[in-house]
């Protein structure tokens, strides 16, 4: 009986032995394999940062024309649109894990404060340059 309690402890310390093994060995791996996953990937959103920002650099002059041709409705849906490239960008950067330095609303400033027919080349002007901005920032964080 006592060989038989001492062989079954051995099986259990071995067993114990053989589990903990396993476990250094797997967890480390499925930890590494498994981290990209939850890593935000800023090279995903990459294309359509590019993509927006080059809306909202061409926005303002759309605007602008839509003001020289009177059209009012116009205007107003293509400065919604503004508003919702320049949240659109927001959120991208957020995604990428970018510190968001740009002064995005001072170009809807801009378009609200230059609202007449011709004067919608300063909008554009500091679209350009927030555009600069971000590709400094993109350069930054090596994504340019």
């Amino acid at each position: 009986m006592k060989n038989m309690n001492r062989a079954f402890r051995k099986s259990i310390v071995l067993a114990s032995l053989m589990t903990v093994l396993l476990l250094m060995i797997a967890v480390p791996s499925f930890a590494q394999s498994t981290s990209s996953r939850f890593e935000r990937p800023r090279t995903k959103y990459l294309g359509d940062v590019r993509a927006t920002m080059k809306r909202i650099q061409e926005l303002p002059g759309i605007m602008d024309n839509l003001l020289c041709e009177n059209d009012p409705d116009g205007y107003i849906v293509e400065r919604q649109r503004l508003a919702t490239e320049i949240e659109n960008l927001k959120w991208l950067l957020v995604q990428m894990d970018i510190k968001n330095t740009l002064d995005l609303q001072s170009i809807q400033g801009a378009v609200n404060f230059y609202a007449s027919c011709g004067e919608g080349k300063f909008a554009t002007g500091i679209a350009d340059r927030e555009a600069n901005k971000l590709r400094r920032i993109l350069i930054r964080y090596g994504l340019q």
